[in-house]
């Protein structure tokens, strides 16, 4: 099975770099929304990653014509109220129908990236290429993904299955979550509001990740100190990608063989250590996004501290949101006793 598992590893490790030269043969705006969309797809488990794929073009299909439809609206107040509305529901959606949790995610991610910030009421043409672009990217990320595990799985006459451990999620109640997003998507908000920097904006919309990943636990604490865990490694290995060995200074073949190889490396080890598959998975997603928002310029460390500073504060919030969520729910369940 070791065997099978670095096959594996070598085939993510070609898919990422193969997408990296179709991206820039194809002058992608935002090389990181197809590479960060690869290690979610990636799901050595029968038919599993045509499906995952499939939601996540689909999620993001469905996120991009609400955004269109709200950015009808020209009253800021009403907008962004529509849209914490939207966003709630979708979260209480995921909770009934949890088969379909991963479309929901992805109608809230696009609604994270394209709702708020730069592209808040997004009726402009450039929002609508950005829209563009993203599906485009994920598509292309999906299509390779199903293409190369499809001829990988002929040309072994067979399939490698590793099944994904289920996931345990407890049930919580709605009125929990309602409260968990109100602070949440408020402190978001707050961000935008306060910090009109596409770098801080990149980092506010990492966060709807983290709501949309944790949100759906009774207890959240343990995934909160996992997504901390993470990207704290995140920050880490950017900081070392752009100072002690910067990698956007290499010849082209040599950046995108060393990206290509160190994705199959993580690969390997989500493979390796099933039960901490969604860590190394994660890890490559917080590590995408951090070094596609934070500063080039490693003589500009503040940079990477406000970036921090925007995800240790959405994870603040998330956690005081669990607390207070908590609390107000017991205070009614004594009353209704």
């Amino acid at each position: 099975m070791k065997k099978e598992k670095i096959y594996l590893g070598g085939l993510f490790a070609l898919i990422v770099t193969l997408l990296l030269y179709i991206q820039n043969a194809l002058n992608l705006p935002h090389t990181e929304w197809g590479l960060l969309s690869l290690p979610l797809l990636f799901i050595p488990s029968k038919q599993h990653y045509i499906q995952k794929s499939f939601e996540r073009i689909l999620g993001t299909l469905i996120g991009i014509v609400i955004i269109l439809s709200l950015s009808l609206i020209h009253s800021p107040f009403i907008y962004f109220s529509l849209l914490a509305l939207v966003v709630i529901s979708l979260g209480h959606l995921s909770i009934k129908y949890r088969k379909h949790f991963y479309v929901f995610f992805m109608v809230n991610i696009t609604l994270g990236i394209f709702g708020l910030g730069k592209f808040a009421l997004a009726d402009s043409m450039g929002a609508i290429k950005e829209m563009q672009s993203r599906v485009v990217e994920i598509s292309l990320a999906a299509i390779l993904v199903i293409v190369i595990v499809y001829i990988f799985m002929k040309l072994t006459k067979g399939y490698i299955d590793i099944e994904q451990p289920p996931r345990k999620v407890e049930e919580l109640s709605h009125l929990q979550f309602f409260l968990r997003g109100v602070i949440a998507f408020s402190s978001f908000l707050m961000i935008y509001y306060l910090f009109d920097n596409i770098m801080l904006q990149g980092g506010a919309t990492m966060l709807t990740i983290l709501l949309a990943s944790s949100s759906i636990h009774k207890n959240p604490v343990p995934e909160i100190v996992m997504n901390l865990k993470i990207i704290v490694l995140a920050f880490l290995t950017v900081f070392l990608l752009k100072s002690a060995f910067p990698i956007n200074l290499l010849e082209t073949p040599i950046a995108y063989t060393f990206i290509g190889i160190f994705f199959g490396v993580i690969m390997y080890q989500s493979l390796n250590y099933i039960k901490r598959s969604m860590f190394y998975r994660l890890y490559l997603v917080i590590t995408t996004v951090v070094y596609a928002i934070s500063s080039l310029s490693t003589s500009q460390p503040l940079s990477f501290g406000m970036v921090m500073g925007v995800f240790v504060f959405g994870i603040i919030m998330l956690f005081v949101g669990h607390h207070i969520s908590q609390y107000v729910h017991q205070k009614i369940e004594n009353k209704l006793q």
